[in-house]
């Protein structure tokens, strides 16, 4: 399955495959369906299924739609996080990862001309929108805000 992965950025690439093999929401949830229904089928079988019914971000007609092309160096770096699982919430389940994180940060500090600083990555906007609104909220009414809350006075505006 790895070889089958690491072979598909190059191969989109060259061409290879439809750019978007099109079918509408309520066929492709009936094939899912069909195919979940059926007998247990080999991994890599189903990853190439799965592959070949796939956006192909690394076309060469690709527009960049919601989302880049991923980085193969990336993936294997994800690969790599997910089977060591270095969980992060206890310092003895992450060291390793806890000090690649620092370290990142610390680079991206320095690469945007800030004072070294500390901190951690999130997933995703959201969680990096919440970590940020509870940063600003403890760094202008302190650590107790947390325990005693806001009064009326302070609110946050967002959209539907």
């Amino acid at each position: 399955m790895v070889d089958q992965l690491a072979d598909l950025p190059a191969a989109t690439a060259a061409g290879e495959g439809a750019l978007l093999p099109w079918t509408p929401p309520c066929e492709e949830l009936a094939h899912g369906e069909r195919r979940l229904a059926a007998p247990a089928q080999d991994v890599a079988a189903f990853l190439g299924e799965f592959a070949a019914r796939s956006i192909k971000p690394h076309h060469p007609h690709y527009v960049g739609h919601q989302v880049c092309a991923s980085v193969p160096a990336a993936a294997l770096t994800g690969l790599a996080a997910e089977l060591l699982n270095n969980g992060m919430a206890v310092y003895e389940m992450g060291r390793a990862a806890t000090a690649l994180e620092l370290w990142i940060v610390k680079q991206t500090c320095a690469v945007l001309g800030l004072v070294p600083g500390n901190g951690f990555l999130t997933s995703g906007g959201t969680l990096a929108t919440l970590t940020a609104l509870l940063a600003a909220r403890g760094r202008m009414l302190g650590a107790e805000a947390l325990t005693r809350g806001t009064d009326a006075a302070w609110a946050v505006l967002a959209s539907e």
